[in-house]
């Protein structure tokens, strides 16, 4: 691969990576968890572009927040956010990148093939930051459910059904394969 493309797709996911950052602070307080935009664009990351893509642009995010961006939801960075009761869902993203991605590849991008992909990566994503939460909150399985699960089931649900839709009509639009 030329250095023009490598630098071509380092710039795409840097970019994929700022918007995922901008994302993460359209906040909804929820406990320790907060509720945010970002899983919506994890969601069309992997329902539209190639995995390799979709995991250089969550690593890039994590990467910069690591460093010390303020990329993560509500303005934090740092070790903490990714070692704290965050963490988990935080990298519960590259999962749902991996996972979807990979779906989708596999068996094809129709609607309900979108739909089955989407719930499988969301559901990792969620039961990797629930899992997280309870070893971090040394809790129980039954409050890590309580806590890191339950309260976004509802809303998760329908942005999987935001995400599908909308990854579909941009298929249909833009003929993507």
């Amino acid at each position: 691969m030329g250095q023009n493309k490598q630098l071509k797709q380092l710039i795409i996911a840097a970019e994929l990576a700022a918007i995922l950052g901008v994302l993460s602070q359209l906040i909804i307080p929820l406990g320790p968890i907060p509720l945010t935009l970002q899983t919506i664009f994890i969601g069309l990351l992997s329902s539209l572009r190639p995995v390799q893509e979709g995991l250089k642009a969550v690593g890039i995010y994590l990467l910069l927040g690591l460093i010390g961006i303020p990329v993560f939801a509500g303005f934090h960075s740092g070790l903490f956010s990714l070692i704290g009761p965050t963490g988990g869902y935080l990298f519960g993203f590259l999962a749902y990148v991996i996972l979807t991605g990979l779906f989708l590849k596999w068996y094809g991008n129709g609607r309900w093939l979108l739909y089955v992909g989407n719930l499988l990566g969301a559901s990792v994503q969620l039961v990797l930051g629930a899992v997280w939460l309870m070893v971090y909150q040394q809790t129980s399985i039954q409050q890590a459910f309580l806590i890191g699960i339950l309260p976004f089931l509802i809303v998760g649900f329908i942005k999987v059904i935001f995400v599908c839709e909308l990854s579909h009509y941009l298929r249909k639009r833009h003929q993507l394969n």
